[in-house]
């Protein structure tokens, strides 16, 4: 199952497909298919879930899917709607088909803006101290973002999700690593942050 969610960095209104493939057994969800029909949803098929998207009032759909069916989300119904998949009873295979804005969301843009918000952190030639460059606002904001995107969009998923794919490719290692250390020295940038205004509260 998969909980609400828009695909992201997507190329605006373009179309997303889905090839939806259960394994379903003779006998057992199309049984009773028009009692189960009266009683709602039934639990041994698998469904695609959609409904309007951050709308807690309008009750949502659930649309089976059988094996071989493809569905499609057309023009700006990605962006003014929320799909999720309700998990049935068989194993299911899917493949989902989309046109990514390159322009975010690839390992050579994050890493460009790792690199750029490292730009605000500098190293004392003498003492080997670290300090920030600016404390300017918009400066401290942007960082802050970025630390954020990496953390949440990068580290995360792919530590929540990618060790399932060691076992065929180890190449992703490497890439996440540079991000960790990014991602540390961006948590420094985070401390010396706070330090600053510790400074500043004190002085009031």
């Amino acid at each position: 199952a998969v909980s609400w969610h828009h695909d992201e960095n997507l190329v605006e209104r373009s179309t997303v497909a889905v090839y939806s493939y259960s394994c379903e057994e003779k006998g057992s969800a199309m049984e009773g298919s028009n009692e189960q029909t009266l009683k709602g949803r039934d639990p041994a098929v698998w469904h695609v879930g959609l409904k309007v998207a951050w709308d807690i009032e309008t009750p949502g759909l659930a649309i089976p899917l059988h094996q071989g069916d493809f569905y499609l989300m057309l023009d700006d119904l990605n962006m003014t709607h929320q799909h999720c998949v309700l998990a049935g009873f068989s194993p299911r295979f899917s493949s989902t088909h989309r046109v990514a804005d390159c322009s975010r969301g690839t390992l050579e843009y994050i890493l460009g803006q790792c690199e750029l918000a490292l730009q605000n952190l500098q190293t004392d030639s003498d003492s080997m101290a670290l300090s920030l460059k600016s404390l300017e606002t918009a400066v401290i904001k942007q960082v802050g973002e970025i630390h954020n995107e990496v953390e949440f969009e990068w580290l995360r998923q792919f530590w929540f999700q990618g060790k399932r794919y060691l076992k065929f490719t180890d190449w992703w290692l490497k890439p996440m690593a540079k991000l960790e250390e990014f991602w540390r020295k961006m948590e420094i940038m985070t401390s010396l942050v706070l330090s600053e205004v510790g400074k500043k509260e004190q002085i009031k």
